[in-house]
């Protein structure tokens, strides 16, 4: 077998039921159970199956596998095969909500990968990132973490988050932007990451009410059509599984079909739950509160929260509350007030406080000239602002590097986009040339 091809199994760019996909499963399987091979090679192959079926969550089957890898070390120490299974079970610990599991295993990786030189770098760095991944999920990773990502192009954990947080400090356009590059980067990889980048963009659009761009590149990328397709766990990993039924549930919301969007959710927490993901379980009810808020149902809304509430009192997933702060304060206030006395009462209080940290980004204060300066910023060059406002051309360079600054932005465009984010700017807020003059602005 070539090796090649166990770096595909291994990676997971193919979908996880492509025929070559079908053929290197079959292969580990004949190599681990032929009599003779060596134990090190038998356990390199069960290593590899266990990948396998955590992708498709199969993490029964999986954890037998490494039982049975385990013995056929015998004790006998492989720093590979160590990290090979703390990888793959850290991913499945997190997507089970173990979270002290999964930190113990991912921490494993780095020290290990830091102590033994022979180890490549690459190791501790994605060990770092899956740390990152499970942090953000715990709401405790800050927006600037974003300039940390996009190191390891492949996995989709790096690219959920760096849209995430991308999105998060500086507006939809930039997580866009994001995506582009990423898929050029990544041109040349299989469906499996061409599909949950799709899923991406998709969510990005429906969620800022961008529907006809979302619902055409559902099209152009081939999404599933049904529902059926969105949760299958046949055809598709997980992560996908999670990314696809996320983004059409956001569309569902975004279009107004919440009858359509309440099967939706039905169908997902019911594969959610029967296969043990408690992460894409809370995200749903997360995007499920999102929906019946929207749809003005807020009974339905609190019966989301309450479920909610009850994982949350296991595993402290806080972040698919804040990815939903806009509806989430509203429906956890409206709980709080009309269920005195309830047993989720602190962890509804809980909850409401992360949201509410969330929500409170701080507003840069700018001076009465950097503002004027900002509002002609992506309408007129330097020399027409200079002109405008009474400035020398190295005046105006000096309050532009005093925006950037403050807005946290490297850019005249995005430096527009974050003031509006803010609302430091209304949404069209421009000065065109010789439209107003800077004697008309309130100094």
């Amino acid at each position: 077998m070539h090796l090649a091809e166990a770096i595909l199994a291994h990676t997971g760019d193919e979908s996880v039921n492509s025929p070559r996909r079908r053929w290197v499963m079959a292969g580990f399987a004949r190599l681990m159970n032929q009599p003779g091979i060596d134990p090190m090679t038998r356990a390199a192959m069960g290593c590899l199956q266990c990948v396998m079926h955590n992708l498709k969550a199969e993490f029964d089957m999986s954890l037998e596998l490494e039982r049975r890898v385990r013995r056929w070390l015998s004790g006998a120490e492989s720093s590979y095969a160590t990290m090979a299974f703390d990888f793959s079970f850290g991913q499945v610990n997190m997507a089970q909500g173990r979270v002290q599991e999964a930190i113990a295993r991912y921490q494993r990786v780095v020290k290990m990968a830091r102590e033994r030189l022979s180890l490549n770098l690459w190791q501790g760095a994605f060990g770092e990132l899956l740390i990152l991944e499970l942090e953000l999920e715990r709401n405790r990773v800050p927006a600037r973490e974003e300039k940390r990502l996009l190191r390891i192009w492949w996995h989709p954990a790096e690219s959920d988050m760096a849209v995430e947080l991308g999105r998060e400090a500086r507006g939809v356009d930039y997580a866009l932007g994001i995506l582009d590059k990423i898929r050029e980067e990544t041109r040349h990889s299989g469906p499996t990451l061409k599909r949950h980048l799709a899923g991406l963009r998709v969510a990005l659009l429906a969620g800022a009410g961008r529907v006809n761009d979302a619902e055409a590149h559902w099209r152009d990328q081939a999404l599933p059509q049904s529902f059926d397709g969105c949760v299958d766990l046949d055809e598709q990993s997980w992560r996908e599984m999670e990314v696809i039924s996320c983004a059409r549930l956001r569309l569902c919301t975004a279009r107004g079909e919440f009858e359509a969007g309440r099967r939706l959710v039905a169908d997902v927490l019911a594969v959610a739950r029967q296969r043990g993901l408690r992460r894409t379980e809370m995200r749903v009810l997360g995007q499920a509160i999102t929906h019946e808020h929207t749809a003005g149902e807020p009974e339905l809304a609190a019966a989301h929260l309450v479920a909610f509430l009850r994982l949350f009192a296991e595993t402290d997933y806080a972040r698919p509350m804040v990815r939903e702060r806009a509806s989430a304060v509203a429906v956890l206030t409206w709980f709080l007030e009309t269920n005195p006395g309830s047993s989720h009462d602190n962890l509804a209080a809980t909850l409401l406080k992360a949201v509410r940290a969330a929500e409170s980004v701080t507003v840069p204060t700018l001076t009465a000239r950097e503002f004027e300066v900002l509002r002609r910023l992506d309408t007129q060059t330097d020399l027409q602002i200079a002109g405008g406002l009474g400035l020398t051309r190295a005046g105006v360079r000096y309050h532009v590097q005093r925006l950037f600054a403050k807005l946290g932005v490297r850019g005249r465009k995005v430096a527009v986009e974050r003031a509006r984010s803010l609302d430091i700017l209304p949404p069209e807020e421009s000065i065109r040339i010789g439209a107003r003059r800077s004697s008309e602005i309130e100094r």
